[in-house]
């Protein structure tokens, strides 16, 4: 299983069709942490229509510490042995965490 960690600040506008894109991943194990770098914009009512169909943890930075930090706290706050990032107005293909995770089952020994 792996995290994906979507550092994001303002983002009202694009972070409905990032989180549809996980929704829609062929494989479903994997968990989301967003990281709320202090937005200006309520983000988290778009954040709370996916909880039913993602594992999503949600932190609120208490300052805005930009992007990179920001990715350092989902590190920080991550659960599982591998991560990968996803910026909130990108979006993964249907078949990114099958292939991430079939390459972790196939290399049993792979290190992160």
């Amino acid at each position: 299983m792996i995290n994906i960690i979507i550092p994001a600040y303002n983002c009202m506008s694009t972070l409905n069709r990032t989180l549809g894109s996980l929704v829609a991943q062929t494989d479903p194990n994997f968990e989301v942490i967003i990281v709320d770098d202090c937005s200006a914009e309520d983000i988290k009512p778009i954040i709370d229509r996916y909880t039913d169909c993602l594992n999503i943890k949600y932190i609120r930075n208490k300052q805005n510490i930009g992007c990179g930090m920001s990715r350092q706290v989902g590190i920080d706050n991550a659960t599982n042995k591998f991560i990968t990032f996803l910026d909130s107005d990108d979006m993964f293909m249907p078949y990114t965490v099958e292939t991430f995770n079939s390459i972790i089952e196939a290399n049993p020994n792979t290190e992160y």
